[in-house]
C-alpha cells in the first residue's frame, strides 16, 4: 500500500486517459482512445473510488488503512519527523562504527548511503559458508544477502522503523558478533558494543 498525491495539474492531465471498466460503466461513460492499460496503475479510477461517485475499482484491504493510520500516528504525530531522521541517522552511524570494530569493513561507506541500512563486505574466510542461514537457525537473526555483482560479497544490516533502537541494536551485535566468532572469524564484540555506547553517549 502506498501513499500519492498530486495536484490538478496532474490529475487534468491523466483525466485525458480515463476509462471507466465496462462492468460499471454507464451509457453516458467517455472512453479515451489512449486510456491507461493497467488497473492496477490507473489513478483516474482511484479518483472515482474516493470521489462522491464511489466507484468501486477495488476491495480495500481495511488492515492496510488501520496499519498507515498507526504508522502515521506513530512516526509524525508522536515522534515527529526531524526526529525520527535523527534517530535513524543516529543508529545507523552506531551500527555502521560497531560492525568496523567488529573488523569487517562498511561497503562504500559515505557513498550514497541509506540510513536505514548498513552493507558489511563478508570476509573472505566466510564467503563460502553457511554463516548467514545459521545466524537464522542457531540465533534467529536473519540478515540480509545481495545480489547481481554484489551476491555473496556483501550483508545488509537494516535498521529501520521500531527496531531502530539502542537495545535492538546492543541485542544485535551481542549475537552477530557471538556468530561471528562461532564461525572462526576473530570479531572484537567488547569494541563493537563499546562503539555502540559510545554513539549514543
Amino acid at each position: 500500500m502506498s501513499l500519492v498525491t498530486f495536484n490538478d495539474r496532474f490529475a487534468d492531465e491523466i483525466n485525458k486517459r480515463k476509462r471507466i471498466e465496462l462492468g460499471v460503466r454507464g451509457e453516458d461513460a467517455q472512453t479515451a482512445a489512449n486510456f491507461v492499460p493497467s488497473n492496477h496503475l490507473d489513478l483516474t479510477q482511484l479518483q472515482d473510488y474516493w470521489s462522491p461517485a464511489r466507484v468501486n475499482h477495488h476491495t480495500e484491504a481495511t488492515i492496510g488503512i488501520y496499519g498507515v493510520h498507526e504508522a502515521l500516528r506513530l512516526g509524525v504525530q508522536e515522534e515527529g519527523l526531524a526526529n525520527r531522521f535523527a534517530r535513524h541517522q543516529q543508529v545507523h552511524q552506531a551500527l555502521n562504527n560497531a560492525v568496523k570494530a567488529l573488523g569487517l569493513t562498511i561497503f562504500n561507506e559515505g557513498d550514497h548511503e541509506m540510513p536505514m541500512v548498513t552493507c558489511a563486505e563478508i570476509p573472505e574466510a566466510l564467503r563460502d559458508t553457511n554463516f548467514q542461514s545459521e545466524l537464522l537457525t542457531k540465533f534467529g537473526v536473519e540478515i540480509a544477502a545481495s545480489f547481481g555483482s554484489l551476491q555473496g560479497k556483501i550483508w545488509r544490516l537494516g535498521t529501520m522503523g521500531y527496531v531502530a533502537q539502542k537495545g535492538y541494536l546492543v541485542r544485535f551485535i551481542s549475537i552477530f558478533g557471538a556468530a561471528l566468532l562461532q564461525a572462526g572469524y576473530p570479531a572484537d564484540v567488547k569494541a563493537a558494543l563499546d562503539a555502540v555506547d559510545q554513539a549514543f553517549a
